[in-house]
């Protein structure tokens, strides 16, 4: 059975506001957006071609703000989202499922996302900085990002084998690099890192 993921229709976030790129002021869309009378769950399969549909995925940049650095791996080339594959990446993070529960299942999916894909330090401070939307892609269309930032001074290392090369780097190095290695979300967060 195809799995069930969390969208909102696109219709909704037009109406909160649309924009391209990246938003700063997240609240009018976490208020607008996660709410139980617009949130649905629908098939993954679905959802990936009807851009009438916003799927909701938390983006978490992992920051450590001692050394201005910013955890960053690479997407094995045989990941399910084969558009993404070879990309680096400043974002953990992925869908929300129907299984992540009826009363929060935003934030419950988030830490469910976090956990699978990343060992780090219970010590740590996390905090939404904005919202990515790039209708320039076809991933893009039917996704919108909720980027949170998490700051840790801890270790960090993935736990997904299709998460390769993970380390930290620098922040000023990262925004150096071609943005072509990244994924649009990567390109477009990495500017708006909180120092």
């Amino acid at each position: 059975m195809d799995e069930q993921i969390l969208v909102v229709p696109t219709a909704e976030f037009h109406k909160i506001g649309h924009f391209q790129g990246f938003c700063s002021d997240p609240k009018p869309y976490l208020y607008g957006l996660i709410n139980p009378d617009v949130m649905q769950f629908r098939p993954r399969a679905a959802m990936e071609e009807d851009p009438s549909f916003k799927q909701l995925i938390p983006y978490i940049v992992i920051y450590n703000p001692k050394k201005r650095e910013v955890f960053s791996y690479v997407r094995d080339t045989k990941i399910r989202e084969g558009r993404l594959a070879g990309l680096r990446s400043i974002g953990v993070g992925g869908h929300i499922k129907k299984e992540d529960g009826d009363v929060d299942p935003y934030t419950a999916g988030l830490h469910r996302e976090l956990g699978e894909e990343v060992a780090i330090s219970p010590v740590y401070e996390m905090s939404c900085i904005g919202i990515i939307n790039d209708d320039s892609t076809p991933v893009g269309k039917v996704h919108l990002g909720i980027v949170h930032q998490l700051s840790t001074t801890g270790k960090v290392g993935t736990l997904e084998d299709d998460l390769q090369d993970g380390r930290f780097i620098g922040l000023d190095e990262l925004r150096k690099m071609d943005k072509t290695q990244f994924g649009a979300w990567s390109a477009i967060a990495m500017d708006h890192i909180r120092e």
